[in-house]
């Protein structure tokens, strides 16, 4: 299973989402953080609280949609999460 975040100049939550995360016990639990053209590289922050997620930064900010697709084709399991800021 693949937990996917996709960012774009994250708040505070983005720790909050990360330390849940890790503290799943889910079997062999991935964390992908996908960030779509923030202003910050967010990847300090992602090591500070998830140092085994993987983090893939985009040149721009194309929508949650363009990102979560991003994220969703490189992903190569047959489960995944996504959650989505709504």
């Amino acid at each position: 299973m693949v937990a996917v975040v996709v960012t774009h100049d994250p708040g505070p939550w983005l720790e909050e989402t990360l330390s849940s995360l890790t503290a799943s016990d889910y079997p062999s639990l991935a964390i992908f953080v996908l960030d779509a053209g923030s202003a910050e590289d967010p990847t300090p922050r992602v090591a500070a609280v998830a140092p085994h997620a993987f983090v893939r930064r985009l040149p721009e900010n194309d929508g949650f949609a363009a990102a979560a697709t991003d994220a969703l084709t490189s992903v190569q399991v047959t489960t995944f999460q996504a959650p989505c800021h709504d």
